[in-house]
């Protein structure tokens, strides 16, 4: 439904395609890439503490992901605050490379409001030890951050259907990093075969498929704990 509201197009390996080179909704500049992030994190950080009634939740900025980073990371990356709360949390997006406006929802939900930022935020208040409040315990984090990705629709965010169809497509590349690592770590897969897969199972950049195969390759079993841990927590509520 939504790739015929946004494209007239339902096949998705169609789909995957028109997303990744959409030249009409792709950014200008990385200025503009970071304008659309903040002010749909401010719109987010806004209703937060109303969605889940914790009262102290700190600011998350959207910032450009540094260029020494950005060599070895896809799309986006979350660097938490400080527990004295001198330094906020940064979600950061990968301007590098072209970005798309379909891209910037799901940057934001997952890597910030209410992903990512919504669990590290928790944890710094939470009673538990010192070590829980720093230690990324993946299937939790990236859980989390796949899991927020679902609740957009509850708070009634008013997406475009162009932002909704990028929701979807994170999810579906979520999908295939779970079974791409299953190929590579289990079936013997080699980096062509996982690259070729990645596109086909995907809307992620050529450029994004192959540092996420080199990710995976070196972490055995993170490209499927945005869907492992997500389905976890669904599952727990």
């Amino acid at each position: 439904v939504l790739g015929h509201r946004v494209y007239g197009e339902s096949d998705v390996a169609r789909l995957f395609d028109l997303l990744r080179n959409d030249d009409a909704r792709r950014y200008p500049s990385p200025e503009a890439v970071l304008a659309d992030g903040r002010a749909m994190m401010a719109e987010l950080y806004a209703e937060a503490s109303r969605w889940f009634g914790i009262p102290e939740i700190t600011e998350c900025l959207v910032d450009e992901m540094p260029r020494a980073t950005a060599l070895r990371y896809p799309a986006g990356q979350y660097k938490s605050g400080t527990l004295d709360g001198s330094r906020p949390g940064r979600s950061l997006i990968n301007t590098s490379v072209p970005r798309y406006e379909w891209e910037i929802a799901a940057l934001v939900q997952g890597g910030g409001i209410p992903g990512t930022h919504m669990y590290w935020n928790y944890a710094m208040l939470a009673d538990v030890p010192t070590f829980r409040k720093v230690a990324p315990m993946h299937g939790f984090v990236k859980g989390w951050c796949g899991y927020a990705l679902d609740l957009g629709a509850e708070f009634d965010l008013d997406l475009s259907p162009a932002a909704e169809l990028g929701l979807w497509a994170k999810r579906a590349s979520n999908a295939s990093r779970l079974l791409t690592d299953v190929g590579l770590h289990v079936d013997g897969w080699s980096r062509d075969q996982a690259y070729a897969y990645r596109l086909s199972s995907s809307a992620v950049s050529e450029r994004d498929a192959r540092v996420d195969i080199e990710r995976i390759i070196g972490i055995p079993g993170e490209g499927g704990v945005w869907c492992v841990g997500g389905d976890a927590i669904r599952s727990a509520r």
